[in-house]
């Protein structure tokens, strides 16, 4: 009697273990990249979101607009159309400590096969920032999207147009390649 429950259970905890681990930082994390390319009269920034298996599955009903069960490519692209907004506005952006907005010029999303083919759904921006006439003496940036969810959140400054780079808390390069790498633990 017990070997018989016992496999079920150990079948289980097996593809309970294969889902759980098959996102590189967990099937519930929400990660985001943010790359700032400070210019003359403009910063450039490149936004990613990447959710892992169960935030894109929590999404669906969101996403899923006609409820036949599936992601289309139309609802994916009209469910990142209607997320921009609030995104956008979750991003701080401050230059010589006075509040610059910022605002998306294109979007790209797309799902993608995860663990147990649970759907991924991966947005991208390209986003600008107009910044006031003068010198930039100091950029300040901070996204507060998903902030109550595990995840990975990477910060990059790329000089642009010979702009010099001081005193950053940001990395000069992309540790993941825009999400798509993510460094493994040692």
């Amino acid at each position: 009697m017990t070997s018989k429950l016992l496999l079920p259970a150990l079948l289980f905890s097996t593809m309970f273990a294969a889902i759980v681990t098959a996102h590189p930082l967990g099937n519930f994390s929400v990660n985001q990249y943010s790359r700032l390319e400070p210019g003359r009269s403009q910063i450039k920034l490149r936004q990613v979101l990447d959710m892992a298996e169960i935030p894109t599955f929590q999404e669906s009903p969101s996403i899923d607009t006609d409820k036949d069960g599936k992601l289309s490519q139309d609802e994916i692209n009209a469910y990142a159309q209607r997320l921009t907004p609030q995104y956008v506005a979750n991003l701080i952006l401050t230059v010589n400590g006075a509040s610059v907005p910022v605002r998306a010029v294109s979007t790209d999303a797309a799902i993608s096969p995860g663990a147990g083919d649970l759907p991924i759904l991966q947005i991208k921006w390209d986003m600008i920032a107009d910044v006031p006439t003068g010198e930039i003496t100091r950029i300040v940036f901070k996204n507060n999207n998903y902030t109550e969810r595990a995840g990975w959140n990477e910060i990059v400054v790329n000089r642009a147009n010979g702009a010099s780079i001081f005193d950053s808390t940001a990395y000069g390069n992309s540790l993941s390649n825009e999400l798509v790498n993510y460094p493994q633990e040692s």
